[in-house]
């Protein structure tokens, strides 16, 4: 079993040479699927799936191999990709479950929290959305924050969408 890591591992590290990522892939989940406990070979997978933008796969391997303890700026990126998926997919709910993923490990990742704004906007959650608005505006007011809130109150006429907008700046 140890001649096979290491025939395996010596592979991985050549089609890790010749920049080979789907053959580096398949080499490292051979390794998982014998020593599953490889936080190197783990590690590297995770790397070549983020290089790729399999976000979807991440998450599994992320939960499969407990990487909870990865960086908390990968476990951001891949929670707020996952997020703009599902929001392009209209499955809000689930963008709002990344996001929220997202956020609680950086509370203040704006593009984590427009597509948190947008998909409570677009289930409908009009008010938790302004409230949400309001909140992070305190901490860190952003140009993307007042067009999203302007946004909440497009169908209004336009005095109460000035009133509304003078209030976040207030």
């Amino acid at each position: 079993m140890n001649a096979e890591i290491l025939s395996l591992k010596s592979n991985l590290l050549l089609s890790l040479k010749k920049d080979d990522t789907n053959r580096s892939i398949i080499l490292a989940e051979k390794i998982l699927a014998i020593r599953t406990s490889d936080e190197e070979t783990t590690s590297l997978l995770f790397s070549l799936y983020k290089k790729q933008g399999n976000w979807s796969i991440i998450s599994q391997l992320t939960e499969k191999y407990n990487l909870n303890d990865a960086d908390d700026h990968d476990i951001v990126l891949v929670n707020t990709a996952l997020a703009k998926e599902f929001y392009l997919k209209k499955d809000y709910g689930k963008a709002i479950k990344y996001t929220r993923n997202a956020c609680a490990k950086e509370p203040l990742f704006l593009p984590a929290l427009l597509i948190l704004i947008k998909s409570y906007i677009k289930k409908g959650y009009k008010l938790v959305a302004i409230w949400k608005i309001k909140r992070i505006w305190k901490s860190s007011p952003n140009l993307l924050l007042a067009e999203m809130y302007n946004f909440v109150y497009r169908k209004a006429n336009k005095q109460k969408r000035l009133k509304a907008i003078k209030k976040l700046y207030d």
